[in-house]
């Protein structure tokens, strides 16, 4: 059966040179062998046929990719549009900033303070990742940040919103479910969330707020710009399937809104 979901996401790669503290994928010792670009495009060219339009690709830092550039390429002749997370400390090496290929870039914080960012990311790269958006912008790449929210920075939400408001980007404020050791959220950091999320430099995704949505997710050990929520297939209407796409619809408008400012 086909599905209903015109998003779907896909990891490209493993690899990242941040050290994330909570993440366990730099943790490991083995060398990743990267899936060539025709056995990629053949599982994009599925996913083309289940209904998929929208592909979010991400990693690791899916940058990392050697053959990146003919991945997404291959993609966009597919038809596909596309959005692209990274750590973004390898974005500059790509000339013109990839504004052929990529629809929608997402670049990773965890704080809207430089010390903060550096410490939990296990490298230097709070100011690389600003570069990387000022890049963007003089390549008329749209771009958000995705700040990975667990309860030992979220009482940092307003000083995020102001990083986002005086670089003039949209802001998504991505809840970390209890994962990789990391403790969930009490209804009062969600409907905080919620406020931040309904602003004008601020975005959540919606079903992600949910807290019956991080169950099962303990266990979880992958890259922590990942949104689980993104990833099912749908065969029918439901309510978080009309959640997503109002919270989509939301996503686009917002970045469009601030394109126009």
């Amino acid at each position: 059966m086909l599905s209903l979901s015109f998003f779907r996401s896909y990891k490209l790669s493993d690899s990242c040179e941040l050290k994330c503290a909570p993440c366990e994928l730099w943790r490991r010792e083995n060398e990743e062998e990267y899936l060539p670009a025709e056995a990629v495009l053949a599982e994009f060219k599925q996913l083309r046929w289940e209904g998929a339009k929208l592909l979010h690709i991400y990693g690791g830092d899916p940058l990392l990719h050697p053959q990146i550039e003919i991945i997404l390429a291959g993609a966009k002749r597919l038809g596909f549009l596309i959005i692209l997370s990274t750590p973004g400390i390898h974005y500059q090496k790509f000339p013109k900033g990839l504004q052929e290929y990529v629809d929608l870039l997402v670049l990773l914080l965890h704080h809207a303070d430089q010390l903060e960012h550096d410490q939990i990311a296990g490298e230097r790269s709070f100011e690389r990742i600003l570069e990387a958006l000022e890049y963007a912008r003089e390549n008329k790449v749209p771009a958000m940040l995705s700040f990975l929210l667990t309860r030992d920075n979220i009482q940092a939400l307003p000083d995020m919103y102001a990083l986002a408001e005086a670089h003039n980007v949209l802001a998504w404020f991505n809840p970390l479910p209890a994962a990789y050791a990391v403790e969930g959220f009490s209804a009062d950091s969600l409907e905080h969330l919620k406020y931040y999320g309904r602003k004008k430099y601020g975005w959540s995704h919606l079903p992600a707020i949910d807290p019956k949505h991080f169950k099962n997710l303990d266990q979880r050990q992958d890259c922590l710009i990942r949104d689980e929520l993104w990833d099912g297939s749908f065969e029918r209407f439901n309510l978080r399937y009309l959640m997503m796409l109002f919270s989509m619809a939301q996503l686009f408008w917002k970045i469009l809104s601030l394109k126009k400012a």
